[in-house]
């Protein structure tokens, strides 16, 4: 009987040996033996790597995954029983949660309605189930976590005696008497398993019982993939069981070694070396990142690999990922995209929803307003001023039939008013024809709305009719309803006909679910959070083209052999995410129990990950932005330093005259537009001439006004999104603005023995994120050993600045830049904590909220802009968002604000626009038009608040506290159109010093010395 434990690093042959003794096995009986993997889609993988071993085909069934076996195992014992997934089992969790007394939720009460903290309680009572209480209780951060975790689970295990099961009880509950002879029938008599590490003690236990069952039994095991304390007790257990061990060796050490080097904590161990794998290049942001993977994408197909053999990993495939496919599509190249997308996120979902939204919440008239947009000819900015006028939005929530009357009755009294006015306009003859006609249609279209008012409200009360007190199958059958009448008028161009088919297939699901629970009768509010839940599950997805670049997420990528990968976008922030669990301890390693803390453990699943995902391969090559769009410095992640042998340092950069690869006709014109702009020439094929005549031919023509005259090469140049920064730096001096952000060309940075202020903003930044949760920061800062949490945090991200450098990194200094940091941030974070009040800190807070709108998403609010420039994409990042902030003079409803190092770089366009942004965002967290919302910067060097503007959404103004004047949205509107015009249609890029009413100085600008005095001769000053 051969148990056999194949031990080693990566790359040592083990899995090759058990595929040998697998293949021994096929060949004596293909029904005798189970392959188990970690995951379905690693199995999957396996069986379509044997197969392509034996060169034949081999049983599917064969290939499985442990949670599969204990369910199977599970289903023989107890005939009948139901498995709920793991989707079900959180719902259950998040409606427990929510069903819980104030004194079982002690602390957490006030999180009762937060769906975001309900999925971290039921992370935590899974992690009870599936882990035990012994080692939960280690990493869960107090007694009341603990025993939020358990009473969670109560709620959950109350379904027990219907019937049903979860991967937990199907895990403790096996029993292998009597098993065996099933077992075999199912499963064979020969066990293999690869890729298994770290099990938690349920699955551990449930391995450790099945083993014994199988007559033959071979198992890898790589020790870099498990703790130190989890791989002795297996190795243990496994020992008293019969095991033998065989020790497999690599063949190219330096490289295993490098692989298993990225898994351990601390620097690289000597002789590894990944420099024949892995190479790293940078680049200035995230849009010369992207040009820069489009274009050697297309040089490996043109030079013979097929596009299916290439792969580009990132982070965050929904969005970074959609952005990366576009630049492919639009420079010809074949490519797909697998991305995480929850339905919710779907337009189709939310309209559908929109209507239970409104029956839930009362009918507010801010939801009955988004009803009707749509129904109507006129602008969403026309309907909300309309609303505005005739104080629809000041009307109380209430039952349908008080809604109805209150609103109608607004609407009649508006239209009244209206048509007055027309009479008393029509009778002055003094009045233009002009103003009588507007006012005429102003009342009609007043009546419109009131008709399709009585028109909702009639759909409305149908909808009330269906559902009242039915539960959710009413609701179902409802939604049902709705989903058949808007199916025929979708088209599939946007994904919206699976999007309904998944929506359709999730509430059937949901029904049934509740149903056999007997949970069927909730409220209507109840079955909304419970649907939306289900709802908000990312799912991965993607088109089914084949014969294409790949576009993806690292725990896909670990699964498939590419032999090119890119990995994109490998900044600190991202590699690993900074996804944290409040419930969970953040900081256990001065107790001597780093590999019980989660964090640490989830960090080391994504480097598990990623280093799979490398070792797929055959060439892998790693790159990363030095900034963001708005400037703002990156730095790499700190996964770099665990790569032996690769370092930023060690970056290949282009050679200056090697032939860009041209990947469209546009993309011809701005290299030769760069060309031309650095003193060069590029060569251009005869047959392409055409496409370049205009600026060949200008090129010689003295003076060069710095102006742009193709309109496709300046949106390629400047690129179709734009932020505060790019606006602000416009505004400052067009001709830097040209520099840097149309040819890219970096600003040479001053030797400085201190952190620039760049790099002290984004140290801020990243430790007040560390610092932060749910909970305002200082709530119990002081009592937790937090003095020593800020240092820590500042001693971590300044070191990611001072690595490359000499004097900085010196001991004296570093300790001066460091203790210079931590004092900022510690004296602001105590000015929150002793004046909550005027610092505006709410009972719920939102850190760090990145959006990315298409102008054409905010024509509401900024309607000139959208007009003309709606396909352009206002990206940005709000640094924190209070909800129920006290005031001096009541409760504010949203705070909006921006850190600053000081008060200077304080400007009150960046909180108009991001007010903006925010009101369009549509965060379900904030309200859509909120009754009171201020916006402000918040300064670390000298605490305090700086320029406070309060926003009056439904007035659409704004009021500049101590300053003026107060603008409309209307205004705002004219400045960011003034400002676009000037990039995109004027084109011309003036010094500042040429720039009348330019606020730009030159003082201390690292251009004014070489390019601005060249630019002033080439324009004719230098001959005067």
């Amino acid at each position: 009987m051969r148990r056999q434990i194949l031990r080693g690093p990566a790359l040592s042959g083990k899995t090759e040996k058990l595929m040998a003794a697998m293949a021994e096995a096929h060949r004596e009986d293909p029904t005798s033996y189970t392959f188990i993997a970690p995951t379905p889609e690693e199995a999957e993988s396996f069986a379509e790597r044997f197969a392509r071993a034996l060169k034949g085909p081999v049983p599917a069934g064969n290939f499985v995954t442990l949670s599969k076996v204990a369910e199977d195992l599970h289903r023989l014992a107890h005939p009948g029983e139901v498995l709920l997934s793991r989707g079900v089992v959180n719902l259950l969790a998040a409606d427990a949660f929510s069903c819980l007394p104030a004194d079982e939720l002690g602390a957490f009460a006030p999180l009762r309605s937060s769906a975001a903290f309900a999925r971290s309680a039921a992370e935590a009572a899974w992690d009870l189930a599936i882990r035990g209480e012994a080692e939960i209780a280690d990493l869960l951060a107090s007694e009341e976590a603990l025993n939020l975790a358990r009473a969670v689970r109560r709620g959950v295990e109350r379904v027990r005696g219907r019937g049903v099961f979860d991967l937990a009880d199907a895990y403790r509950g096996f029993d292998p008497d009597g098993a065996m002879e099933e077992l075999r029938n199912r499963y064979g008599t020969r066990l293999f398993a690869d890729g298994l590490a770290d099990l938690p003690g349920a699955e551990m236990g449930f391995l450790l019982r099945l083993l014994p069952l199988f007559e033959e039994a071979t198992i890898t095991l790589d020790p870099a993939l498990w703790s130190r304390g989890g791989l002795e007790e297996f190795l243990a257990l496994l020992a008293e069981g019969g095991f033998e061990e065989i020790e497999c060796r690599p063949r190219d050490e330096p490289l295993s070694k490098g692989l298993d080097s990225f898994l351990l904590e601390g620097p690289p161990t000597p002789a590894s070396d990944l420099r024949g794998l892995v190479s790293v290049e940078s680049h200035p942001d995230p849009e010369a990142e992207t040009f820069a993977l489009c274009r050697e994408a297309k040089r490996l197909i043109s030079e013979g690999l097929r596009p299916e053999d290439i792969s580009i990993v990132v982070a965050d495939p929904a969005t970074r990922g959609r952005e990366i496919l576009r630049a492919l599509q639009d420079a010809g190249v074949p490519a797909r995209l697998l991305a995480g997308e929850s339905l919710l996120e779907k337009k189709t979902v939310q309209v559908l929803l929109l209507p239970f939204r409104a029956a839930a919440s009362g009918y507010p008239p801010e939801l009955i307003l988004t009803l009707l947009d749509g129904s109507l000819p006129a602008s969403p900015r026309e309907l909300e001023a309309l609303a505005s006028a005739a104080g629809l939005l000041l009307l109380p929530a209430g039952d349908l039939a008080s809604a109805r009357r209150s609103w109608i009755a607004a609407l009649a009294e508006h239209q009244s008013a209206l048509r007055e006015m027309e009479r008393v306009l029509a009778a002055d003859e003094t009045v233009l024809e002009g103003e009588v006609a507007a006012a005429a249609r102003r009342a009609e279209s007043c009546a419109l709305v009131m008709s399709r008012s009585v028109e909702l409200f009639d759909r409305l009360a149908s909808m009330e009719a269906a559902i009242d007190g039915s539960g959710l199958a009413a609701v179902a059958s409802e939604l049902g309803r709705l989903i058949e009448l808007l199916r025929p008028r979708l088209s599939d161009s946007d994904g919206d006909v699976p999007a309904l088919d998944g929506f359709e297939e999730a509430v059937t699901r949901t029904a049934l679910t509740l149903e056999a629970l007997g949970r069927a009768d909730l409220p209507l509010d109840r079955l909304l959070s419970i649907l939306v839940a289900a709802l908000g599950v990312p799912a991965w997805a993607g088109s089914a083209r084949s014969g294409a670049v790949e576009i993806l997420s690292p725990a896909l990528s670990s699964k498939r052999y590419r032999r090119v990968k890119f990995v994109a976008g490998f900044n600190d922030g991202l590699f690993p995410s900074r996804s944290a669990n409040p419930l969970y301890q953040l900081n256990d390693l001065s107790s001597g129990r780093g590999e019980r803390n989660l964090h640490l453990r989830n960090d080391r699943i994504e480097r598990y990950w990623l280093r799979k995902a490398i070792a797929s391969s055959s060439r892998t090559v790693v790159t990363y932005p030095r900034a963001s769009r708005e400037g703002a410095p990156l730095v790499p992640s700190l996964w770099l330093e665990r790569m032996a042998g690769v370092s930023p340092a060690a970056e290949a950069e282009e050679e200056p005259s090697k032939s860009p690869t041209i990947l469209s006709r546009r993309h011809l014109r701005v290299e030769y537009a760069r060309a031309l702009a650095g003193g060069g020439r590029l060569e251009v094929p005869a047959d392409l001439l055409g496409e370049v005549d205009p600026l060949r031919l200008r090129a010689g023509e003295p003076p060069f006004r710095w102006r742009i005259e193709d309109p496709g090469v300046s949106s390629t140049l400047v690129g179709r999104s734009f932020s505060y920064s790019k606006l602000r730096d416009y505004r400052s001096c067009p001709f830097r603005f040209f520099l840097t952000r149309a040819l890219g060309i970096e600003e040479p940075a001053p030797g400085s023995l201190e952190l620039t202020p760049l790099e002290r903003g984004t140290a801020y930044h990243a430790v007040l994120r560390a610092v932060g949760g749910e909970a305002p920061p200082g709530a119990d800062l002081w009592d937790g050993g937090g003095e020593d949490l800020v240092r820590g945090e500042v001693e971590r991200t300044a070191a990611r600045f001072l690595a490359g450098e000499k004097v900085r990194r010196m001991e004296a200094v570093r300790r001066r830049i460091v203790g210079a940091v931590a004092s900022d941030l510690l004296g602001y974070l105590r000015f929150e904590a002793e004046d909550p009040v005027r610092a505006a800190v709410g009972r719920r807070r939102m850190a760090e909220v990145p959006f990315s709108l298409e102008l054409s998403r905010m024509g509401g609010l900024l309607p000139r802009s959208a007009e003309s420039y709606g396909d352009l994409t206002f990206r940005g990042r709000i640094d924190r968002i209070d909800l129920s902030a006290p005031g001096k003079k009541g409760e504010i409803e949203v705070v909006l604000s921006d850190y600053k190092s000081s008060a200077s770089g304080a400007e009150w366009e960046q909180l108009q626009l991001y007010s903006l942004a925010l009101l369009a965002l549509g965060l379900p967290e904030v309200p859509a038009r909120p009754g009171s919302m201020r916006a402000l910067f918040r300064i670390v060097r000298k605490p305090g608040i700086s320029r406070v503007l309060e926003v009056h959404a439904g007035e659409g103004r704004m009021v500049r506290q101590r300053s003026k004047p107060d603008p409309t949205f209307a205004e705002v509107d004219g400045e960011l159109r003034e400002a676009l015009d000037g990039i995109f249609q004027g084109r011309e890029f003036r010094r500042a010093a040429e720039v009348e009413g330019s606020t730009g100085g030159c003082w201390g600008c690292p251009f004014q010395v070489e390019p601005c005095v060249i630019a002033a001769w080439m324009a004719g000053e230098g001959s005067r």
